[in-house]
């Protein structure tokens, strides 16, 4: 009512103040832009050379997509009081690229060995789904009943007890202008977001509160609309499927590099 597009209700972070929010759920620490730049490879190089649509093309892509439609996506998980968000983001984004590969339904990969395992990251103090990608690339990433999730940090990385182990390629980015392209062509991707206290108590609907100036939090795109020009993310804060950020073309920077 009144205008207000999405819905708000008690939960399990009600009786959070302020700082004990902050401290479980905002926990994207910033990394170099040298770093990424060192690792990363443009949308464009991925694609082959007829399905790179230039800026003025993008829109020409469906109106809609969705891949919560679609056999690839567990549903979202619970990070529980363990400040992961960036290690579920990049841990769903990979179960979705490799079942749409593999044509195949998604299986668990492991958030808890990425929490132990991924040494330039902070385990439950925080940290950045480039580096998880950077610790997949060069070490694989082993089943969730492997080594299954605790929401707490072990003074051990217990890796080496997994049998197979997935792998990646490569980390590709995706400025904003080319999201609706690596939706399209890729797939489900892991974005940082500002998210501000209002989103709190989030619980469905489009999103148009206000946003933090600061990235914070980690989350994976899994598709857009043209209701409100909604994007739709998985949130392992929220523990549900959303519609966020209204009218995303006015709300992201030409130049931001925080999609991966």
């Amino acid at each position: 009512k009144n205008g207000i597009t999405y819905v708000q209700k008690v939960n399990q972070f009600s009786d959070f103040s302020k700082e004990e929010f902050d401290n479980y759920f905002k926990k994207l620490l910033p990394i170099s832009h040298d770093l990424k730049t060192k690792h990363v490879v443009p949308l464009k190089t991925h694609l082959d050379d007829n399905k790179i649509k230039p800026k003025e093309d993008v829109l020409s892509y469906p109106e809609h997509r969705d891949y919560r439609e679609w056999d690839i996506l567990l549903p979202p998980k619970d990070q529980g009081m363990c400040g992961s968000c960036w290690a579920f983001a990049s841990v769903a984004n990979y179960e979705a690229l490799f079942a749409k590969k593999y044509a195949i339904l998604p299986i668990s990969f492991s958030e808890q060995q990425v929490v132990d395992c991924s040494s330039d990251n902070f385990g439950c103090d925080g940290g950045h789904p480039f580096l998880s990608f950077l610790y997949f690339l060069n070490n694989g990433v082993c089943f969730g009943d492997q080594y299954e999730y605790k929401a707490h940090d072990d003074f051990f990385c217990l890796s080496y007890r997994c049998g197979y182990k997935g792998r990646l390629k490569k980390i590709g980015n995706a400025y904003p202008y080319e999201l609706i392209m690596a939706l399209n062509e890729v797939g489900p991707i892991t974005v940082n977001v500002g998210v501000s206290d209002e989103f709190v108590l989030y619980s469905g609907g489009i999103f148009e509160g206000p946003c933090s100036p600061e990235l914070n939090h980690s989350v994976l795109l899994v598709g857009y609309g043209k209701v409100k020009k909604s994007l739709a993310f998985e949130d392992s804060h929220t523990n549900v499927d959303s519609n966020l950020i209204k009218k995303y073309k006015e709300n992201i920077k030409e130049n931001d590099d925080d999609f991966l």
